[in-house]
């Protein structure tokens, strides 16, 4: 067979492997597979799509893992692809980076993180005062600001460590010198700042994290809900806004999101909301295929 020609028993593909497809030939596909230095040549009638798994390896989407090594389940926030075939960096709640394989990743419910510090990494979050405890962050090497009260230009972030005391949050702060996005093509000049907020400051309510973004993450359908001079162009003013696809979220509390009237879209997520039911027309859905390609 052709299978057997180009190097592959298809018994031997079992149906949890899980591989990406290069190009086609007819009939058959080549794959890469994280088990193997090279691609593989498959029978299309062996492949299933998994456009569900697909989406767990976007930014910002929250998983779980068996760690093999500490012998116990832990939950993170997904960075990106790391440089191994099919593997992930993912965002532990301690704040350390860990690689794992796409397929060994869960989703995990929205449930809230415990009494005490009612937040998990990656959740989106709302400042409802300005006010931060001070104190500096342990081993994470990332580059920080200095942790101050956050201004008022910061609406929104997202928890990017905890542990038993404090949670930390990293917020975008908008320059006024920003004129668009991806959209017109123009580079997006961005800074974060980190901040650490205290169980007593917690219990205060100085975060709020909204019920409606808990179902903000990618692939999911979004609508814009305002203009920001800040983060889009001045042409999408006063537009009538369509329903979009939610691409990835990032660190800092803004998300990408895919739109037919502009592309990489990139904004806060206070600015999106979830749309109760996905568009069932044609256009929304050749809309989902381009998003899940680029």
């Amino acid at each position: 067979t052709a299978e057997e020609d180009r190097g592959l028993d298809a018994n031997s593909l079992r149906p949890a492997l899980l591989g990406r497809v290069l190009w086609l030939n007819g009939s058959e596909a080549a794959v890469e597979l994280p088990e193997l230095s090279r691609e593989v040549w498959v029978h299309r009638r062996f492949l299933e799509p998994a456009p569900e798994i697909e989406l767990l390896g976007r930014p910002g989407r929250k998983v779980s893992w068996h760690s093999s090594r500490e012998g116990r389940a832990l939950r993170g926030v997904v960075c990106g692809p790391s440089s191994c075939a099919g593997g992930l960096q993912i965002l532990r709640e301690d704040g350390q980076r860990e690689v794992v394989s796409l397929q060994h990743v869960f989703p995990v419910n929205e449930a809230n993180g415990g009494a005490a510090l009612p937040f998990r990494v990656g959740d989106l979050v709302q400042w409802q005062r300005a006010q931060a405890s001070d104190g500096q962050l342990g081993s994470d090497t990332t580059s920080r600001s200095a942790l101050r009260a956050p201004p008022d230009d910061h609406s929104s972030g997202m928890i990017i460590q905890k542990t038993e005391s404090q949670v930390t949050v990293r917020s975008l702060q908008p320059r006024s010198t920003h004129r668009s996005t991806f959209c017109s093509g123009a580079a997006v000049e961005e800074e974060f700042e980190d901040f650490c907020i205290g169980v007593q400051e917690l219990r205060s309510g100085m975060l709020h994290r909204p019920s409606a973004w808990e179902r903000l993450r990618p692939g999911a359908p979004v609508r814009r809900l305002r203009c920001s001079q800040a983060l889009q162009p001045a042409a999408w003013e006063g537009e009538t806004l369509e329903v979009g696809v939610l691409y990835c979220l990032h660190a800092d509390g803004t998300a990408v999101a895919d739109f037919w009237g502009c592309f990489g879209w990139h904004g806060s997520v206070d600015m999106l909301e979830v749309v109760e039911e996905r568009p069932r027309s044609l256009e929304h859905a050749v809309l989902q295929i381009l998003s899940e390609l680029r």
